[in-house]
C-alpha cells in the first residue's frame, strides 16, 4: 500500500512539473490581443504641442501583439497635414490606409489624392509616410500633378517631405504646361 501512495505522490510530482514547463513555453509565445475596431475616427496627432496632421476615417481596425501594433482603415482615410506654424497645408485622402506606430509609418493606396494648400492636386495609386525621416514617396509608381492654372505634370516617382514643401518627380512624363502672359506696361 506504501508503494501505491509514493507513486501517486510522484505522478502528482511529475505532473505539476510538466505543467510549469508547458506553462513556461506559453509565456514566450507571443500574445496577441483581440483585435480592435471603431467607427467614425477623428484623431489629432501632435509633437511638442505643434498639430502636425489631422486624421478621419469611417473605420479602424486597430491590431496588437507583443512586438506590433499596427492600424487599419480599411474604408478609407482624410489625412490634413500642418506646417511648422500651423496652417494647413494638403489634405490627403485614400480608399485604404495602414498605419505602423512602432515605426511611425504609414501606408495609402487605392485613388490616392492630395490636394495642398496652392491648390496643386496630386494623384497615384499608392503612397508611403515615413514620418521618422520626415519623407512621402510612392516607390516609382505613376503620379499626376494637376496645377490651379492647368498645367498638367506626369511622371514616375514621388518624392516629397511631409510637409509637401519639397517635392521631386525622378522621372517626366509628357505633360501639358501652360504658359501665363505677363503683362508689360
Amino acid at each position: 500500500m506504501r508503494w501505491m501512495y509514493l507513486l501517486f505522490f510522484l505522478g502528482l510530482l511529475f505532473a505539476c512539473d510538466l505543467d510549469k514547463q508547458q506553462q513556461k513555453h506559453a509565456d514566450n509565445r507571443p500574445q496577441e490581443l483581440p483585435e480592435q475596431e471603431a467607427d467614425s475616427v477623428d484623431v489629432t496627432y501632435s509633437e511638442q504641442g505643434t498639430i502636425k496632421f489631422k486624421l478621419k476615417a469611417p473605420k479602424l481596425v486597430m491590431k496588437e501583439a507583443v512586438n506590433d501594433s499596427y492600424n487599419e482603415f480599411p474604408e478609407g482615410l482624410h489625412m490634413t497635414f500642418f506646417d511648422k506654424t500651423g496652417e494647413k497645408n494638403a489634405d490627403l485622402y485614400a480608399n485604404y490606409g495602414y498605419d505602423d506606430q512602432k515605426n511611425r509609418e504609414r501606408y495609402v493606396r487605392d485613388s490616392v489624392k492630395i490636394i495642398t494648400s496652392k491648390g496643386e492636386i496630386f494623384t497615384t495609386d499608392e503612397l508611403y509616410i515615413d514620418e521618422a525621416k520626415d519623407s512621402v514617396h510612392n516607390n516609382g509608381n505613376y503620379v499626376k500633378i494637376t496645377r490651379p492654372n492647368g498645367t498638367v505634370v506626369q511622371g514616375k516617382g514621388f518624392i516629397s517631405d511631409t510637409r509637401m514643401e519639397r517635392i521631386l518627380i525622378p522621372q517626366i512624363l509628357p505633360s501639358t504646361y501652360v504658359l501665363e502672359n505677363e503683362e508689360t506696361e
